[in-house]
């Protein structure tokens, strides 16, 4: 249960020994979480977060205050106070505007930032990522039904097969919603990672699954300077199975949006899964 938005400033206020005002709701319309820019007494700006889940918090709280420090000093945000019987916390404001990123060299940066993260904890193979994947997918069909046709669901339940017959994908720390708006440029270009709410241990391939289906698409010298930022370019393997969890990936977005009734994400959802069965018959 989220709380009023005075609510959620005192409890932070009171996180950080000062009065808070705020300056901006910065909230998406799906309702999961209230997200505030905030100013305390000393006009110190800090972002103030409150997810609706109790699971999501504790994973956002753990990877800002375990995996955000190994990105380099202001180049994440530090967790700074929390009121976890709340699911509440309190992380910097770092400088910069997110979504501006268009040069190769900022997605240098942005590479470097990401294979850090990934470095943070040892990876492993995950060979149950296939079957977890084909019960979330049957879970969301149950809960939003009609929604995929009988085409689109046949599409993606052969690339979960596929997926579950190649060697297993490596799972480890991972931003999960990895994308220019969740990187903010500063005016002498320097980029930062941000949004730490859904970040957890799965596939880390998915870090690049929506860049692959967007920026990425028109601009090959965005994926270059990316990789050689991370370090590496992927295998052939990697991205047979990068085109197998996208295609996943995009009918949970569809089912996740018609739920939460945000069409511009259903669309993109659709595309993404339309233009992934067009290079599938192409090949």
């Amino acid at each position: 249960m989220l709380d009023p938005l005075e609510v959620v400033l005192d409890l932070a206020g009171r996180a950080l020994a000062s009065p808070l005002v705020l300056h901006r709701d910065r909230s998406w319309p799906h309702g999961e979480s209230t997200v505030l820019e905030v100013r305390d007494a000393a006009g110190t700006p800090w972002i103030v977060k409150q997810a609706r889940d109790p699971a999501a918090f504790a994973r956002e709280a753990r990877a800002l205050r375990d995996w955000a420090p190994l990105l380099g000093d202001g180049l994440a945000p530090r967790l700074r106070a929390t009121v976890a019987e709340r699911s509440l916390l309190v992380q910097d404001r770092l400088p910069g505007r997110a979504g501006t990123a268009a040069t190769a060299g900022e997605f240098r940066q942005a590479g470097r930032l990401v294979a850090r993260l990934h470095a943070a904890e040892p990876a492993v193979p995950d060979p149950d990522y296939a079957a977890r994947c084909s019960d979330n997918l049957d879970r969301w069909l149950h809960r939003v039904p009609g929604v995929i046709d009988a085409a689109d669901l046949g599409f993606v339940r052969a690339r979960l097969a596929l997926v579950g017959s190649m060697p297993a994908a490596v799972s480890g720390p991972m931003h999960n919603d990895n994308q220019p708006r969740n990187w903010l440029t500063d005016a002498a270009g320097t980029v930062r990672l941000i949004d730490f709410g859904k970040a957890k241990r799965d596939v880390q391939l998915r870090d690049f699954e929506r860049m692959r289906s967007a920026e990425w698409r028109e601009r090959p010298d965005l994926r270059d300077g990316f990789f050689d930022g991370y370090g590496r370019t992927l295998t052939d393997a990697e991205e047979q199975m990068l085109a197998c969890v996208g295609a996943y990936a995009a009918t949970t977005t569809i089912l996740w949006a018609r739920a939460h009734g945000d069409e511009g994400f259903e669309e993109h959802g659709r595309r993404t899964l339309a233009d992934l069965r067009a290079l599938d018959t192409a090949t």
